[in-house]
């Protein structure tokens, strides 16, 4: 009898996505629901459609229980996909909490490969059951791979319990799961009172039920299991009434055990076992727990089959349902399921395979007395070894060694090594509340057990977000008991403080001296760089000088900056972390965009480039194609960047850092403000943005956004909580950032007041380009152009003047092509009242290179500046004899001092073109020299 009555549309939806699969467009289905609702015969119904469609089918499941290894669904799957179980296993092996993006990139990179291969003759549909059960490394890499299958022959379909259990890896990761493009959600409603009927009535066996359908309907909610169960159990010939016919049933518990209740002793006792060891059975390992021959338990097992309470199936031998097991193991005595789990436990440590230690481990905790703690305790300790890759799975084991060790009476000393190392699996597990709290646990019982070093390492443990004020706590506290010879860690805690001090200080403002209490962030990291220092110790210093160097991230400590990122790049290669390999090359390019020295850039990004390859790190190949794109756009190949950002995007997804997907939108929000062209933002920007932190310089892009998609009145009530933000924020890490977005806001909105305090705060950072050595998402040119802007926003247009005019000069050299057509627009703008037939040659050079680079924001503005004042410039001025406008572009450019060659790839033009046009206007002019020409543009000035 199957159940998939009623769930046509359910089926077709399925089988659309296997049929795209087959022309090589992949696709994810989540079957979800409660528990009997259908899921699985749903699943199994596609899978039968998939293999009429020459699919090959790997399935793969997840076990309930803290023990279960990770990754244990793929690697089920791995027995039907060749070269997937090498993969799987030498990734936990090379584990390495350093290194651990670079481990799951690389295993996802082979993951693909190997599900490519194996689709070279035939599409392949992964099965997997019970993903609510499953660790964050199998969600991850499942995560990961979504973006991949659309250009797979591959069909991912997933079922998942939904009964409002608490908070999971599932439940933290399935809203990213569902917004892939690639996912489909299929959630099962209960059967309607006809689709029982049809279903019950297609069944001679059943078919007397099915004038009973509206009762069984109301009975059992439309749920398929319970409805086959009753009709499995009851005769409606036995009583007129469903109601009177369940009399003796009371609960549905007492229903679903009436099959086990009828076994004869031994067999119920050996089901009985099985129910507690799990979903899925071994008859050898069940035989090993029971201390009987294989033999006998399997004739067991048999008897259990033909009573329909066990079923063997496309997995193996299993409970007909989990509603079935877990029925069972509620009906047991205390006793009997005492018993039942040593058993268990005893069995699975026996076997010495390091993969059942976990399980074993979760059985010995439902075991009282010293010797199953020792157990459990030690069975939990080799599990977790194995977890880092999936910190979850370890907090749950750390945890049961904690526990058991507690029961064992263990001294202060241990709890405090076992709480650090729950502490480092909470964190990575993203429970930074859980994290701090079995810190500060930690911290108490090691500094009652006199061990400062246990203190220094909980109290590293919290880093980056959290709670800072927690943090800076436990490292104070751990500063006050670490002798003053270990500089290593104290060079550690000291700068996890500046970094800590450094961002407290954003949210609080500048304080004055009065109220500044203990040293501030720049002193702090002074200290911790002199400790790592007299450490000797190249990783100690390294992350040292990353500490010192984002607090001093702001444009005036430019040249403490590059002595800080000369001695990275001496450090790199003997440090132990890929960061730490990076980061001066990273910094090094910052420097090269904030002095203007663009041409380096290139060799940094090669030189990151190389660390990716030979780290096999998805970070450092992002940041590599950060800075292209970064690049490309200062060029103004908005194309190639677009497509060069759209590769670090999709890098990012699978890499799933939503640090990187904030900076993709940030490259997007800038692109359409600087091509005034609301396109260019991503259709996800302000719901990103809403979930990032909300500090200053994420929330200044929303007005912008606002702005450009011409909602003017929403822009400016966005922006009113923004306009004290620049004479309150303090001089730091993002204040340049903050502060300059903020003053972009002023000047599309027309904020003069706020135009001008941004003016002032930034007018110290004239002599550079924009950079402040935090790693922006774009690149800019000239500050002197944002100061223009500010001044022209405030009303000085003379200033503006002033300030645009170097801007150019410099946006020309450096060859940021957008910025220096916006500059010769700006200062077009600023002179019109004053020099219109200047402003008329600056504006029509403006519209000749906005076009061509594609910027119709200011485009237009160009365009109508130039209509304003080719009237009043002709009234006013005698125009050049005879010049065309190309030939005044050539001349202006030649007055500039730029050669033939600069000349044409600045306007697109051949070289023997430029030519051609200067001998012209020598002609029409009366010159003899190039020089001539300058001399003339200067007087038409």
């Amino acid at each position: 009898m199957g159940s998939v009555h009623g769930r046509r549309d359910e089926l077709s939806r399925l089988e659309a996505v296997c049929r795209a699969a087959v022309g090589g467009d992949g696709g994810f289905v989540l079957v979800t629901g409660e528990a009997g609702i259908g899921k699985t015969s749903l699943a199994q119904a596609a899978a039968g459609v998939a293999d009429e469609l020459g699919f090959a089918v790997a399935r793969g499941w997840c076990a309930d229980g803290p023990g279960t290894p990770p990754l244990w669904p793929w690697r089920r799957i791995a027995r039907s996909v060749p070269g997937l179980g090498q993969l799987l296993r030498a990734a936990v092996e090379a584990e390495s909490s350093d290194n651990r993006d670079a481990t799951v990139f690389q295993l996802l990179d082979g993951v693909l490969n190997a599900l490519r291969l194996a689709t070279r003759d035939e599409p392949l549909l992964l099965l997997v059951e019970d993903v609510h059960w499953a660790d964050s490394l199998s969600l991850e890499l499942l995560h990961r791979l979504l973006p991949e299958l659309a250009e797979l022959r591959v069909v991912v379909i997933a079922t998942a319990r939904e009964d409002g259990s608490g908070e999971s890896a599932y439940t933290r990761l399935v809203p990213l799961l569902l917004q892939a493009h690639q996912a489909i959600h299929v959630p099962l409603a209960p059967l309607s009172v006809d689709s029982i009927a049809q279903w019950l009535g297609a069944d001679p066996r059943t078919a007397s039920w099915a004038p009973h359908a509206d009762e069984l309907a109301t009975l059992t909610r439309g749920n398929p299991f319970y409805v086959k169960t009753v009709a499995g159990e009851l005769s409606p010939g036995e009583a007129r009434q469903l109601v009177e016919g369940l009399a003796t049933r009371p609960t549905w518990r007492a229903v679903l055990l009436t099959a086990f209740r009828s076994l004869p002793d031994t067999v119920a006792q050996t089901v009985a076992v099985a129910a507690v060891m799990g979903e899925r059975l071994s008859p050898a390992l069940l035989a090993a727990a029971l201390a009987r021959p294989t033999a006998a338990v399997s004739d067991e097992l048999s008897v259990a089959v033909q009573a329909g309470i066990l079923h063997f199936g496309d997995t193996g031998l299993a409970f007909n349902h989990a509603l079935v097991r877990d029925a069972i193991v509620a009906d047991l005595s205390p006793h009997q399921r005492i018993s039942a789990h040593a058993a268990a436990a005893a069995a699975l440590e026996a076997t010495g395979d390091p993969l059942m230690a976990g399980p074993a481990a979760a059985h010995w905790s439902h075991v009282d007395g010293p010797e199953a703690a020792r157990h459990c305790r030690d069975q939990a300790d080799l599990a977790a070894a194995s977890s880092t890759l999936a910190p979850d799975r370890g907090v749950e084991l750390a945890g049961l060694a904690l526990r058991s060790a507690e029961a064992l009476s263990a001294g202060p000393s241990e709890v405090a090594e076992r709480l650090l190392a729950l502490a480092r699996f909470q964190w990575a597990a993203g429970m930074p509340s859980a994290a701090i709290d079995s810190c500060t646990s930690g911290l108490d019982l090691a500094e009652q057990a006199g061990r400062p070093h246990v203190m220094a390492e909980l109290a590293l443990v919290p880093q980056g977000v959290g709670s800072p004020e927690s943090a800076d706590d436990l490292c104070r506290r751990a500063l006050a008991a670490l002798p003053e010879t270990e500089s290593v860690l104290r060079s550690r805690l000291l700068a996890v403080v500046a970094v800590g001090s450094a961002v407290a200080a954003q949210s609080r403002g500048p304080l004055t001296g009065a109220e500044q209490a203990g040293p501030s962030a720049d002193a702090l990291s002074a200290q911790a760089l002199a400790a790592a220092r007299a450490s000797g110790d190249p990783q100690a210093e390294i992350e040292a000088i990353a500490a010192r160097h984002f607090v001093l991230s702001q444009p005036q400590a430019i040249a403490e900056r590059a002595v800080l990122v000369d001695r990275a790049l001496e450090l790199g290669p003997a440090t132990t972390t890929t960061m730490g390999v990076l980061w001066g090359h990273l910094w090094q390019a910052d420097l090269a965009l904030q002095t203007g020295a663009v041409a380096d850039v290139p060799a940094s990004i090669v030189a990151i480039e190389q660390v990716a390859e030979r780290r096999h790190s998805p970070v450092a190949r992002w940041h590599g194609w950060r800075l292209r794109a970064a690049l490309q756009v200062l060029a103004g190949d908005f194309d190639q960047g677009r497509d060069t950002a759209r590769q670090a995007r999709r890098l990012a997804d699978r890499v799933g850092d939503v640090s990187m997907v904030g900076m993709h939108v940030a490259f997007h929000v800038h692109l359409a403000v600087l091509r005034g062209d609301p396109d260019d933002f991503l259709p996800e920007s302000l719901a990103t943005i809403a979930a990032a932190p909300p500090m200053p310089l994420v929330r200044a892009s929303r007005p912008l956004i606002h702005w450009a998609r011409g909602d003017v009145a929403r822009a400016r009530a966005e922006f009113a909580a923004l306009r004290d933000v620049p004479q309150q924020f303090p001089l730091g890490p993002r204040w340049s950032g903050t502060v300059g977005q903020i003053g972009l806001g002023a000047v599309v909105l027309g904020d003069a007041e706020v135009a001008r305090d941004c003016y002032e705060l930034l007018l110290p950072c004239r002599s550079w380009c924009g950079g402040d050595g935090g790693g922006s998402p774009y690149a800019t040119g000239s500050m002197e152009f944002d100061l223009g802007r500010l001044a022209q926003t405030s009303g000085d247009a003379s200033l503006a003047a002033t300030h645009f005019e170097r801007g150019v000069a410099v946006d020309d050299r450096i060859g940021a092509r957008p910025q220096a057509a916006l500059g010769r627009l700006g200062l077009a703008e600023s002179l019109a009242d004053q020099e219109p037939a200047r402003a008329l040659q600056l504006a029509l050079i403006a519209v000749d290179e906005l076009s061509r680079l594609d910027m119709p924001g200011p485009l237009a503005r160009a365009a109508s500046l130039r209509d304003r004042l080719a009237p009043i410039a002709a009234r006013t001025t005698r125009q050049p004899d005879g010049l065309t406008p190309r030939e005044v572009e050539v001349a202006l450019l030649v007055g500039r001092a730029l050669t033939n060659q600069e000349i044409a790839e600045q306007l697109f033009l051949s070289v023997r073109t430029v030519e051609s046009h200067v001998r012209s206007v020598l002609a029409k002019l009366s010159l003899t020299s190039r020089t001539e020409i300058a001399v003339w543009v200067h007087r038409q000035d």
